[in-house]
């Protein structure tokens, strides 16, 4: 007699997160909690988003004072709204959501070298009274693709330029 062959239970498709799936689909749907989250596990991620959602000031400021004198932004918020992925850069606008980093080379043992004067992360904000690392502006140029099946599609490749450098 043969032995029996465990069956594996089957696995609902609808829940590709496993017990963190979230069945929002509102712009709203990274703002949510996943549902397997209870007490102190919860309460830890309401803390966070709390902070999440502050906004830096500078010293001595008592509370939430820290902001350097060069920064990306003043809150976490502000480059990712509704808690998701930052905004695409848009030509001859304020770049909101950009985190760019810079480097002159890449060591393949310790990674990569920052560039002079600037570090590894382009900061283009600064506090009053000091001068930002300089302005990142973007254009994008187009890509042309082919399927195998012949279909195209065009995609957007953005191509980052520092501008107004103080270096």
């Amino acid at each position: 007699m043969q032995p029996e062959t465990p069956v594996e239970p089957e696995v609902d498709k609808r829940l590709s997160g496993g017990d963190t799936t979230v069945f929002a689909a509102s712009s709203s749907a990274f703002e949510t909690p996943a549902p397997n989250l209870e007490g102190e596990r919860l309460d830890k991620h309401l803390a966070g988003d709390v902070a999440f959602e502050d906004v830096f000031v500078t010293a001595p400021a008592p509370v939430n004072s820290g902001l350097g004198t060069i920064f990306n932004n003043s809150s976490c918020i502000r480059c990712h709204p509704r808690d998701g992925r930052g905004r695409a850069a848009e030509p001859g606008v304020d770049q909101e959501s950009i985190f760019l980093r810079v480097s002159i080379g890449n060591d393949p043992l310790t990674g990569p070298e920052p560039a002079p004067g600037f570090g590894l992360q382009f900061q283009h904000r600064a506090v009053f009274g000091v001068e930002p690392e300089g302005k990142v502006d973007v254009a994008y140029e187009e890509l042309e693709t082919t399927f195998a099946d012949g279909d195209t599609i065009s995609l957007r490749k953005p191509v980052f330029t520092i501008v107004e450098s103080y270096q």
